[in-house]
C-alpha cells in the first residue's frame, strides 16, 4: 500500500490542491494524510471528490492554523 503523509501548510489554495492531484495520479497512492491543512473540514467533500479518493476523515483546523485530514 502506497501512502502519502505531507505537511501541506494550507489547502485552500487551488495551486495545493492542483499539486496533491497530481501527485495522486503520478503515484497511485491508497492513504493520503495531510496536516496543517487550515481550512475548516466541511471543504473536504469537495477536495476529495476532485482527488477521487474515497472516504475521508477530517479535523477542521482552528482559526487558520492545525487541521488534518485522511482520504483513501
Amino acid at each position: 500500500i502506497k501512502i502519502l503523509v505531507w505537511n501541506c501548510r494550507g489547502i485552500g489554495n487551488t495551486a495545493t490542491v492542483r499539486e496533491l492531484k497530481q501527485l495522486l495520479v503520478a503515484n497511485d497512492f491508497k492513504i493520503v494524510f495531510l496536516c496543517e491543512t487550515k481550512v475548516h473540514s466541511n471543504k473536504f467533500s469537495y477536495i476529495r471528490s476532485g482527488c477521487r479518493m474515497d472516504g475521508c476523515l477530517a479535523i477542521n483546523a482552528i482559526g487558520k492554523s492545525g487541521g488534518l485530514v485522511m482520504m483513501w
